[in-house]
């Protein structure tokens, strides 16, 4: 599809391969025999990674949603922040994951970034739009115990806008981690050490 490859730098089998093994790890998720060939090479990966997106909302995780559900009070009170352009928060639930991950077509919920979340190793934060909240726009994470930016990662994996990237420097900057965050590189993509497909980060 030659949507999948418009406004990206990156060479189209690149971006092929990642949203393909975002497919198969979600189909992994709900039991799909990965192994059969029509699963393995579906026909239009993007009608059936829509489809999987889908069933994964559906398949519910009662236990995990009330543990990302208590986690975020305060996490919300210690790291949220907003300016007169963006806003920060953690995930408030479980639907969260699924819904960031589907509209910006990344591995935040496919990967199990939520067990992260909830075991305090990476906490999961959405970056969105003051003046239009609802559509997900850019995705954070950071590791609490290092004080340090993980990733910042935007729509199909790619690096987030020049005013998501100085947002972030502001929040660092009012939490106080701006000093350490600075000693440390952003990774170049969530699926950088598996996949080395995406463009690095600047």
């Amino acid at each position: 599809d030659t949507w999948l490859f418009s406004n990206d730098s990156r060479s189209r089998e690149c971006v092929l391969a990642g949203y393909w093994t975002d497919y198969l790890e979600m189909s992994k998720s709900l039991d799909y025999q990965t192994k059969k060939w029509r699963v393995l090479f579906p026909k239009n990966v993007k009608v059936q990674h829509d489809i999987v997106v889908a069933l994964i909302k559906v398949k519910h995780d009662p236990v995990m949603d009330k543990k990302i559900k208590n986690l975020y009070p305060s996490l919300d009170r210690k790291y949220s922040y907003g300016n007169s352009r963006f806003f920060l928060r953690p995930m408030r639930d479980f639907d969260d994951f699924i819904e960031e991950g589907a509209e910006l077509m990344h591995c935040v919920a496919s990967s199990g970034y939520f067990r992260f979340h909830v075991q305090g190793s990476s906490y999961i934060f959405m970056v969105r739009k003051q003046d239009d909240p609802d559509p997900a726009y850019s995705t954070l994470a950071f590791d609490p115990k290092k004080r340090r930016l993980l990733q910042l990662r935007g729509y199909r994996d790619c690096s987030a806008p020049d005013a998501v990237a100085h947002f972030r420097d502001e929040w660092l900057e009012a939490t106080g981690f701006r000093k350490r965050a600075a000693q440390t590189k952003e990774a170049a993509c969530w699926h950088k050490q598996k996949y080395r497909c995406c463009r690095t980060s600047p």
